[in-house]
C-alpha cells in the first residue's frame, strides 16, 4: 500500500450560512524516493501520522464575510501547523472577490521552516452563461508568482467556449523552457447521435 487516508468530518451550518467544523484525518504514506519540502529532505520510508482541522466561516451570503481554518498534526515524521484566514466580498451574483493567506509552520527531523502562500481570486459573471475568473498567487518558499485567467461562454450541459491563460514568474530555475506561459482555447459541443 502506498497511501491510506481515513477521514472523520463534522460541519454545522447556521441559518445565516455561517458554519463551524472540525475533522480528523489518519494518514499513511510510503515514500519510495526522498524529496524536499522547502529545502528540507523527507527520506524514503513509511510515515503514519494524523491531523486535526478546525474551521469557521461567517455568513457566506453577506456582502462581506470571512473565514478561518487551522490544521495541527503530524507531517512526514515531524509536525505541521497551518493557519488560513480568508476574506470574501461579493456584489450580488455579478462579482466575487476572495483574499486568502496560508502560513505553514513545519518542523521536521531535518530542520524547521515556515512557508507562506497568498492568493487573490476574482470572478465576474456577465450573465449566468458568460463569466471571467482570475486567480493570482504568490509562494514565498519557491519565490513564484502565478496567474490564471479563464473566460467561459457556456452552452448546454456545461459545454461551450473556454479560453485559459496561465503565467508563472520566478520558476526559470525549476521549470523546462516554455512552461512559464500557456494559452488554451477549448470548445466543446454535445450532440445526440441517436436522433
Amino acid at each position: 500500500m502506498e497511501t491510506s487516508f481515513l477521514h472523520w468530518h463534522f460541519v454545522g451550518e447556521f441559518d445565516d450560512s455561517s458554519s463551524v467544523g472540525t475533522w480528523y484525518d489518519v494518514k499513511s504514506e510510503q515514500v519510495f524516493r526522498s524529496f524536499t519540502v522547502s529545502g528540507l529532505t523527507i527520506p524514503s520510508g513509511r510515515y503514519d501520522f494524523s491531523e486535526t482541522n478546525y474551521s469557521f466561516s461567517y455568513n457566506r451570503a453577506a456582502p462581506i464575510s470571512f473565514g478561518f481554518n487551522t490544521i495541527i498534526g503530524g507531517f512526514f515524521g515531524g509536525q505541521i501547523c497551518t493557519v488560513r484566514p480568508s476574506l470574501r466580498a461579493r456584489y450580488g451574483e455579478i462579482f466575487n472577490l476572495s483574499l486568502s493567506y496560508s502560513r505553514n509552520d513545519i518542523d521536521l527531523p531535518a530542520g524547521s521552516t515556515i512557508t507562506n502562500l497568498a492568493s487573490i481570486r476574482l470572478a465576474y459573471n456577465v450573465s449566468p452563461r458568460v463569466f471571467a475568473q482570475e486567480l493570482m498567487e504568490y509562494n514565498d518558499s519557491a519565490k513564484v508568482w502565478s496567474s490564471y485567467v479563464r473566460f467561459g461562454w457556456l452552452q448546454d450541459a456545461n459545454t461551450g467556449l473556454f479560453v485559459v491563460y496561465n503565467e508563472i514568474e520566478g520558476i526559470s530555475d525549476y521549470a523546462p523552457l516554455g512552461a512559464r506561459r500557456s494559452l488554451i482555447v477549448k470548445y466543446s459541443f454535445l450532440f445526440d447521435v441517436l436522433d
